[in-house]
């Protein structure tokens, strides 16, 4: 017999399950988003790796100036440079120890 802590948790969680799934985007897609979003997570992530110790600063550096030079060379990418620039922009407020040499 399920006791009644549980029964409440079963529907709490159905609950949230109807709601979630009852959610729609207002954009399928919205590449300036995405772009920042990888930038940042990109760059947070070897900030804090270079940070305890597992890469090297300089090879920290070289990802950052590999994925801005990424930028600026591909036509495709040019619209989002901005983007990309905000990103940038704001990790050197947080990791600014590691990438600005």
């Amino acid at each position: 017999m399920i006791k009644k802590r549980s029964k409440k948790a079963i529907a709490l969680i159905g609950g949230l399950f109807l709601a979630a799934s009852s959610a729609k985007a207002e954009s399928a897609y919205d590449p300036s988003s995405f772009w920042f979003g990888f930038f940042t997570g990109g760059g947070a992530t070897v900030c804090e790796l270079a940070r305890g110790g597992f890469i090297s600063k300089q090879i920290a550096v070289e990802y950052m100036q590999g994925m801005l030079e990424g930028i600026e060379k591909d036509s495709d990418l040019t619209e989002f440079k901005k983007d990309v620039i905000k990103a940038y922009d704001s990790l050197k407020q947080d990791c600014g120890d590691i990438f600005i040499k």
